[in-house]
């Protein structure tokens, strides 16, 4: 017979993930709109429907196949290219609620708070930002966390299918097979010849699938003029954003501790590692000098969701439970989390900066890197840990909570004005108030959609500077502004181009106005009119289909 208790550690996860959906639904825009690096995969979709095979935008570095096909299936069946896209996003931010909660419940995590952790995950800024901005890794992050539920059951083969997908979306995710390789090595040493082929076989089809990509995927742009040089790029910044990478690498690993040593049943663990046993004080105070020299985990960001006044202070406090995670830990790591962790570090240090989001595959394998115990030893009455527990879970609950609440608020706001901007600009442009070099303060995807394709035919044909499209853009007199009144208007010596009403964060609606100082300028480097043919952004699925249904353009 099913206990309560099981039904709730079975619904609880799911509802958790259903919450999230809705949530991410509700913070989307109503129309697709391009915002960053998101019109990239929104041209990958349209072409991969328009050539009948998964494509790749000339934009774009990694491949966006397994997030263009399906998209490209949910419009053939949908018709509705909103529904293909963000709403694709809202579904695949809560199998991620879903996956991290199974995740944590696999360490005997009490169901309600393992849910708790998994929406914190889902929704922290770098994640959060991710999930609605439409890209392929709103598909990466849940095959990731597929893939470590499978190995973790020892269940290769849906494994192995989560990390094929997540490799035809972004090729980093290539490091991920040293999960399945250390599980290989140490078969091998207990001498399990069964285990062994399994995991054999398995490396042998990862390999042949990367391959089979490598040659059958269309070369992009990006990938001529960036990827091929990254190799020139090592050097001194390398070791310090491999550096910055590790720090962080260490913080995930360091609340994973937390979390499994305070919130699950204490179980009989083996001895901790004699390497980390040695090296245990250097590390947390890495970590502690981390959250008092924040400059240690200083990378670039997209978004604003790091903004508030709490956030800074709050992530600093998280960090320093990190080094409380990191000092109290007992027993062993994953081998291969850790290597796969490393690895990725060691992909993003040779890029010229490092972004939030690259971190994530690394925080991600730190973050559940602890080995469990056995949970056949422990039993369904294993005691729970002391009043301690409670207590540094409402540390911790509190600290989340300033931070992810404020940065909600903001990236709410973010995508808002976005969505606006994009929208009033298309607007303006087919009713010629304004022209497409007047676009300085549209937002970047946007300013993309309209010049990439003719920056890469002319001026940047052989540039690794993607975004050097802006030598187009007139200087700034055409302006956004948010609930101007006529007087700041008039003292500004603004003209009004087009003036709308738009939703603006949680329950909450604004003017936005477009206006233009003085005469329409010229931009620093000429156009060629005859060559330069844009297409116009589609505001709603009707336009989406007929792009979509458009002669390919060679």
């Amino acid at each position: 017979m099913v206990t309560e208790g099981r039904l709730l550690r079975f619904f609880t996860p799911w509802i958790g993930g259903a919450l999230i959906s809705l949530f991410l639904f509700r913070f989307m825009p109503s129309l697709v709109v391009a915002m960053n690096d998101d019109f990239g995969y929104l041209r990958s979709v349209v072409a991969t429907l328009q050539r009948g095979r998964p494509w790749t935008d000339d934009w774009l570095e990694p491949w966006a196949y397994s997030m263009s096909a399906v998209s490209a299936f949910l419009f053939r069946v949908s018709g509705s290219f909103y529904l293909s896209t963000s709403g694709l996003l809202a579904v695949l931010g809560g199998i991620s609620t879903l996956l991290v909660s199974r995740l944590w419940t696999e360490r005997r995590i009490p169901s309600a708070f393992s849910v708790l952790l998994a929406i914190f995950l889902t929704a922290f800024p770098t994640v959060l930002w991710k999930s609605v901005e439409y890209s392929a890794l709103a598909l990466y992050i849940p095959c990731l966390l597929g893939m470590l539920l499978s190995a973790e059951r020892r269940k290769w083969l849906p494994a192995g299918l989560f990390w094929a997908v997540a490799v035809a979306s972004r090729q980093s995710a290539i490091v991920w097979l040293a999960i399945p390789g250390a599980e290989l090595i140490a078969s091998l040493k207990r001498r399990q010849k069964g285990q062994s082929w399994l995991l054999a076989a398995m490396l042998g089809g990862c390999l042949v699938w990367f391959a089979a990509l490598l040659l059958l995927s269309n070369r992009t742009h990006a990938q001529q003029v960036i990827t091929s040089q990254l190799g020139s790029h090592i050097g001194i910044g390398s070791l310090r954003h491999a550096s910055v990478g590790l720090v962080y690498l260490l913080v995930a690993i360091g609340l994973g501790c937390t979390v499994s040593t305070f919130f699950s049943p204490r179980p009989s663990l083996p001895p901790t590692s004699r390497w980390f046993g040695s090296l245990r004080w250097g590390f947390v105070a890495a970590v502690a000098l981390a959250a008092i020299w924040p400059r240690l985990l200083s990378v670039e960001v997209e978004h604003s969701g790091y903004d508030g006044a709490l956030a800074g202070p709050g992530l600093r406090m998280l960090v320093l439970i990190s080094a409380l995670g990191l000092a109290v830990f007992r027993g062993k790591f994953r081998a291969g989390y850790l290597a796969a962790a490393v690895a990725s570090v060691c992909l993003f240090s040779v890029r010229d900066a490092i972004y939030d989001y690259y971190l994530i595959d690394a925080v991600i394998l730190g973050l559940f890197s602890r080995c469990t115990a056995d949970i056949s030893e422990m039993g369904p009455d294993a005691a729970p840990q002391a009043i301690r527990s409670w207590i540094v879970a409402a540390a911790f609950t509190g600290i989340m909570l300033a931070v992810q609440i404020g940065a909600s608020v903001r990236l709410k706001e973010f995508v808002d004005f976005r969505a606006a901007a994009c929208d009033l600009f298309e607007r303006s442009l087919r009713a010629g108030e304004a022209k497409t070099t007047e676009l300085a303060d549209a937002p970047f995807g946007f300013i993309a959609w309209y010049w990439y394709p003719y920056y890469i035919g002319h001026e940047g044909r052989r540039s690794p500077a993607l975004d050097g499209f802006g030598m187009y853009l007139a200087p700034k007199q055409v302006s956004l502004l948010v609930n101007p009144t006529e007087t700041e208007l008039a003292r500004s010596g603004f003209t009004q181009i087009r003036s709308e009403i738009y939703p603006f964060g949680w329950g909450r609606s604004a003017r936005f106005v477009l206006v233009r100082r003085g005469e329409a300028g010229n931009a620093s480097v000429p156009v060629d009119w005859q060559e330069y043919r844009p297409e116009s952004f589609p505001l709603g699925d009707a336009e989406w289909a007929r792009l979509i249904e458009a002669p390919v353009r060679q």
